[in-house]
């Protein structure tokens, strides 16, 4: 009874362990990527858009985005996040609202999760460079 009792207890620690170990394992693996996401630093105003729809994507490692703008009287009035692969970093897609409101991709990434932020903004970029 005893023996059983102590495998219960290793198989149920085992998962615990390794949500930790996965999570460093992912974190190690997208360090250091952010620093290859080049942007532009766009402001809106000044790219004469026309007005209709735009989609954009881009990927980065482990982490991708696709989004979809609506362009009104040359300003972006909505963005659509149509996909988004991240790791730890799904609350990057705040970063959608505060493009909207500074009518630009030259704003501070989300703390945390500065890849998928980045990522997000180059779908942006990608999208109006069209």
């Amino acid at each position: 009874m005893k023996k059983s009792k102590k495998k219960r207890w290793l198989l149920a620690l085992i998962p615990l362990l390794l949500i930790p170990i996965g999570l460093l394992v992912i974190q190690h693996v997208t360090a250091g990527e952010e620093s290859k996401v080049i942007l532009q630093g766009q402001q809106f105003d000044q790219l004469n858009l026309a007005d209709g729809q735009l989609e954009g994507a881009f990927k980065q490692s482990a982490v991708s985005a696709k989004v979809k703008l609506t362009i009104e009287n040359n300003h972006v009035k909505g963005i659509d996040l149509l996909e988004h692969t991240n790791g730890l970093g799904s609350k990057s897609e705040t970063i959608i609202k505060t493009v909207i409101e500074q009518q630009g991709t030259d704003v501070d990434s989300v703390s945390g999760a500065t890849l998928s932020s980045k990522v997000i903004l180059k779908a942006i970029e990608n999208a109006i460079k069209q």
